[in-house]
């Protein structure tokens, strides 16, 4: 047996057990050995292919059942090709069906010996994971291009000082006005009023104590526009970087409400200041007018009293009513929490 020949048994000892394909070629690139994996995925006998030319196995046993074969030019297979790249074939007929491979050709040139390999990797499971996330990725995609809040992230630093944008949604881009590339190239510190940056680097660097965080700020548009926004933030690391994502909620309508609250407060405060103030000024009167029908006992002075005491009767029902009012303020003040 020469050196080549017990290269060749050495071989097919090594790849009996392997369940990719393996082809190996001698110098003149025919066929010396195929193993078993081979056959597991084309229809082919050892018996058929060894001594022929590789490129007629291709041509004869692989394209005709791979997908896509006829956008394959079979010169992209020859051994001898400096632009011969690996490539991703998929199987749809034959022993091998439903199955995803890798072809590449390895080689050995040495002063002992020369030898190619033909290797069709079975990376069916791996294609199926990449799949899985590329789905992935697109659903998570849709929910993300169609929430209606605005979502953004950021990278920052050690200090927690912002970067640029690196991913802004639809939302974010509509309402500020920008287009995504130019949003792209802003960062936190540029959509926000300056009176509110640092109180907005405070509450990024909380993150240090609390991984989520939410609170109210502003936002301003491309056009100058101010947008009262309550964001909730949360900071994540990808290999060993920290992101922040920021979820953006649009409150005009909350922040009007709240304004229509305060003033109702203040108008409730007025009125019931009033109703004291009033009842003071209605009963100093009713004393001196009672006092005055007290001097004299004539039938007018007798109505007249009558008149004062129904009176003061009402004047007590407003006192009543301060009461009340008051108690309504305090529920009103407790439980809305108005600033009065």
């Amino acid at each position: 047996m020469d050196s080549s020949e017990s290269l060749y048994q050495i071989w097919y000892e090594l790849t009996s057990g392997i369940e990719d394909g393996i082809v190996i070629l001698n110098t003149l690139d025919i066929i010396c050995h195929l193993n078993k994996g081979i056959s597991q995925l084309f229809p082919v006998t050892r018996e058929n292919y060894v001594g022929r030319q590789f490129d007629e196995f291709i041509e004869e046993v692989v394209l005709p059942v791979i997908k896509n074969a006829d956008s394959i030019s079979p010169n992209g297979y020859h051994l001898i090709s400096s632009t011969l790249k690996d490539q991703d074939l998929y199987i749809f007929s034959g022993p091998g069906k439903g199955q995803s491979v890798e072809f590449s050709i390895l080689e050995k040139n040495d002063s002992d010996y020369h030898w190619k390999m033909g290797y069709f990797r079975r990376i069916t499971r791996w294609k199926k994971t990449e799949e899985l996330l590329i789905r992935i990725e697109e659903r998570f995609r849709i929910i993300f291009e169609n929430l209606f809040d605005s979502v953004a992230m950021y990278p920052v630093d050690e200090s927690f000082y912002p970067g640029h944008f690196i991913e802004a949604n639809s939302s974010s881009v509509k309402r500020l006005g920008y287009t995504q590339a130019e949003l792209m190239r802003l960062s936190p510190a540029d959509i926000l009023p300056p009176e509110e940056f640092g109180r907005f680097l405070s509450f990024i660097k909380n993150f240090r104590i609390s991984p989520v965080q939410t609170a109210e700020f502003s936002e301003v548009t491309k056009d100058g526009t101010i947008i009262p926004v309550e964001i909730t933030a949360l900071v994540v690391k990808i290999r060993n970087e920290e992101f922040i994502i920021q979820i953006s909620r649009d409150i005009s309508d909350r922040v009007k409400i709240r304004q229509l609250q305060m003033n109702a407060f203040e108008q409730i405060n007025r009125n019931i200041e009033q109703f004291a103030i009033l009842n003071d000024r209605i009963r100093n009167p009713l004393s001196v007018i009672l006092t005055l029908a007290s001097f004299s006992e004539t039938p007018e002075s007798t109505r007249i009293a009558e008149q004062v005491h129904i009176i003061d009767s009402l004047v007590d029902e407003l006192d009543k009513g301060f009461i009340e009012s008051e108690k309504v303020r305090k529920f009103l003040v407790r439980y809305f929490q108005a600033d009065t």
